[in-house]
């Protein structure tokens, strides 16, 4: 199976709340830098839609964040996996609204990816790792990570991500994908291509900046 940009972002889509135009039009300033067609996908509104009682079932680490942005981030996600498995898509790209890419992206994208296993499940072109180890020059096997705002998804995992999420959405998505991780078969790039902008969070309450400090695109 061919593994270049044209196929594998065939099938792309950023998340965004509707009452975050700022945030896309951001956005779609990053896509057109490095030339992705990506399809705007309205987000859950946890906050606007969820109701209190289910912010109670919440079992989350960190008291500050809005357990109802939350679940309503991790929605937003599964529902797109749901419409990948109805559409039939092998692949399918992720992305947030405040994602940012390293200006070379597409020249490097190819490169490393030629290096990717046949049987990989998910690829990250970025996140904060917690577990990772070596594969190749630039890709290391995911065991635990943070972050969901860039990442390919092929129809398996998004088959086990649905069910385990459907079962199971009273936490962070990041925190809930450990199955698929300790597969073996979750890949990100190295360096990474795509890190996430300063910029308010809705989940977080506050303007963060997850990768100051630690990961950059050195440019």
């Amino acid at each position: 199976m061919a593994r270049n940009i044209d196929t594998l972002f065939k099938h792309s889509f950023c998340i965004n709340l509707d009452r975050r135009p700022d945030r896309w039009e951001k956005s779609k300033d990053e896509f057109d830098k490095v030339g992705l067609s990506v399809n705007r996908y309205s987000a859950v509104d946890g906050p606007e839609v969820l109701s209190d009682d289910i912010s109670k079932k919440y079992r989350g680490y960190k008291v500050d964040r809005d357990p109802k942005a939350i679940i309503g981030c991790l929605r937003s996600h599964r529902n797109l996996y749901t419409m990948a498995l109805t559409a039939g898509w092998q692949e399918m790209a992720v992305f947030e609204d405040d994602v940012v890419f390293k200006n070379d992206f597409r020249s490097l994208f190819e490169t490393f990816c030629d290096q990717l296993p046949v049987d990989w499940l998910m690829l990250f072109l970025g996140c904060i790792p917690l577990k990772i180890s070596n594969f190749s020059n630039n890709l290391r096997v995911v065991q635990n990570c943070w972050t969901t705002h860039a990442y390919i998804i092929r129809r398996e995992a998004c088959e086990m991500l649905e069910t385990i999420l459907s079962n199971n959405e009273h936490r962070p998505i990041d925190l809930s994908w450990g199955p698929v991780l300790n597969t073996g078969r979750v890949f990100t790039m190295w360096p990474f291509l795509a890190i996430q902008r300063e910029s308010y969070s809705d989940i977080m309450r506050t303007t963060r900046s997850p990768f100051k400090g630690k990961y950059t695109l050195n440019e």
